[in-house]
């Protein structure tokens, strides 16, 4: 039986993330994907013109999927105050599979390393930081904290610091805490608690 000729785009780019999860970015060939996906080298090339543009659009579609839960998070929220920030702290709770986790770490390396690559993950966090901004009681405050979600974030990526449950969920407070004082400042100026 001979291989398909088409593929759903989906399709097509789980199978790039199972190459990437086995052999890591910098190795993924459009033959390898093709391979794993059933398909033939000039399907993938019709669907992606070469390697980097594979690599962009599994980056793009991990940005989209992280903007759709955020968007679920910040429409039960329903425009109360400091939604952005909270959205982030939200996000953060959530765990990160061991897939996940490797495909990330995988494609930070090929990233570094091709600026082009980098691109959409600095309008995704330009977006996001705009919108930290926006929605804050105060700023100072919310900018703090999503650095400090950042790092969190950074530190178990690349794998450096694996908090035991129990001390993650306690940093997070304490992140929602600093995220907090915001509110509680605007309280003693008049304005509305809302919980973070």
């Amino acid at each position: 039986m001979g291989r398909k000729r088409s593929i759903d785009r989906n399709a097509l780019l789980d199978a790039a993330e199972a190459v990437v999860r086995r052999d890591g970015a910098a190795r993924v060939t459009l033959n390898a994907v093709a391979a794993e996906a059933g398909v033939s080298k000039s399907t993938v090339l019709y669907n992606c013109k070469n390697k980097e543009a594979l690599l962009l659009a599994l980056i793009e579609r991990r940005i989209a999927a992280e903007e759709n839960t955020a968007n679920e998070i910040r429409a039960a929220l329903d425009a109360a105050p400091d939604s952005g920030i909270r959205t982030r702290i939200a996000l953060a709770r959530r765990e990160m599979s061991e897939d996940d986790r490797a495909v990330i770490l995988s494609l930070s390396a090929t990233i570094a390393q091709n600026n082009e690559l980098a691109a959409p993950i600095r309008a995704h966090y330009a977006r996001v930081l705009d919108e930290i901004l926006q929605t804050s009681t105060t700023s100072d405050d919310a900018f703090i904290a999503f650095l400090a979600i950042e790092g969190l974030h950074c530190l178990e990526r690349f794998e450096i610091l694996q908090l035991d449950p129990d001390r993650r969920r306690r940093t997070l407070d304490d992140i929602t805490r600093l995220a907090r004082r915001g509110l509680t400042r605007s309280e003693s100026e008049g304005g509305a608690r809302c919980a973070v």
